[in-house]
């Protein structure tokens, strides 16, 4: 392994996490491919948000590829550069930021080397972001959604909202909760599911969370029986239906 000097990584680091030059550069080359080795996982958060209120920002779509960043805007004569560099004059402050940084170095030099490396990070006084309220209203819940997959296999999610871990993290509600469900041992949901012959695995915990609002998730990846079985998984679950449209 090779190891460089604390300021040759902090250089890297700040090169690629503030220079927009170069964050744009690899952007642009790298989103296309990403996006479409992703594609599977992309679908099913757009379809969470989607059914979610359209009156919370969470509903909005959230990916982007080369049509959506470089071609339509193009079309609508937008520079998606431009926007991006207003959006960071407008919202990066260092006031919003945390650094650590780990090293054998003493705590006097590792101070002063990182303060000579972002010394130029401005301090604008900007507010954290904050949505209350969490983006599932009372009738975005209690639906099933059935969809086609893109690779061959059966997936069962169920989703929840709750309130964020975070808040309780002394307590870790949803580790102590992810933990019981996605246990494996005998005697355990998974166990069972299994020994039915109705399930591959199982996984369980919180997901796609922010300070404001958060899911919990249940994802089942099913047998052809315990595809077909699968109805007596929701049994114990009331729910409204909706068909893909």
């Amino acid at each position: 392994m090779q190891l460089f000097p604390m300021t040759t990584v902090l250089d890297i680091w700040f090169y690629i996490r503030f220079d927009l030059r170069f964050t744009l550069l690899r952007a642009w080359r790298y989103v296309q491919p990403e996006m479409l080795k992703l594609i599977s996982c992309i679908i099913f958060i757009e379809l969470q948000k989607h059914l979610c209120s359209n009156n919370h920002p969470y509903h909005k779509f959230s990916t982007g590829n080369w049509d959506t960043l470089e071609v339509k805007p193009k079309e609508k004569g937008l520079d998606t550069r431009a926007e991006l560099i207003n959006f960071y004059d407008s919202h990066y402050s260092a006031n919003l930021m945390q650094l650590a940084v780990y090293g054998k170095e003493s705590l006097d030099n590792i101070q002063t080397l990182v303060e000579s490396k972002f010394c130029d990070i401005k301090n604008v006084g900007r507010k954290h972001f904050s949505f209350p309220g969490h983006p599932c209203s009372s009738k975005d819940l209690q639906i099933l959604v059935k969809a086609v997959p893109i690779k061959q296999g059966h997936t069962l999610r169920i989703l929840w909202p709750i309130t964020p871990n975070v808040r309780h993290y002394k307590e870790g509600p949803c580790r102590y909760v992810s933990h019981l469900i996605g246990h494996e041992g005998e005697g355990s949901l998974f166990y069972i599911l299994k020994k039915l012959g109705w399930a591959m695995s199982l996984e369980a915990g919180e997901g796609d969370w922010s300070y404001d609002f958060s899911f919990f998730s249940v994802v089942i990846q099913l047998t052809d029986v315990g595809h077909e079985a699968s109805s007596h998984l929701r049994d114990g679950i009331p729910l409204s239906r909706q068909e893909p449209s």
